[in-house]
């Protein structure tokens, strides 16, 4: 009858619907790990650059000119840093956004 056949639509639309949903949950699932993947990798390039910038700071403070141009060096790491954190947070926010999308 007709409302058994609005009931079978409307369950194939569900159905798809559903299907549709684990989809999108998969594919942000893998965004999620990849950029968990290039937050891990920028880490690393901050603990190494902060890394090199001690040692620099350790190595070159006998004269003035050495000890600014480590000083310089160290600002620019601070900076990067600043960049990757922003970076970091614009992500998680994101990936709050889209797990909040999908939870609609």
């Amino acid at each position: 009858t007709s409302k058994q056949n609005e009931l079978l639509v409307l369950r194939d639309t569900v159905e798809s619907l559903q299907k549709e949903i684990m989809t999108v949950r998969t594919d942000m699932a893998s965004k999620l790990s990849v950029k968990e993947k290039e937050i891990e990798k920028r880490d690393e390039i901050i603990r190494v650059l902060e890394g090199k910038s001690e040692a620099l700071i350790a190595r070159e403070k006998d004269t003035s000119e050495k000890k600014k141009k480590v000083e310089e060096e160290f600002e620019e790491l601070l900076t990067a840093n600043d960049a990757a954190q922003n970076w970091i947070k614009n992500s998680v926010e994101q990936h709050g956004m889209l797990t909040a999308k999908l939870a609609q």
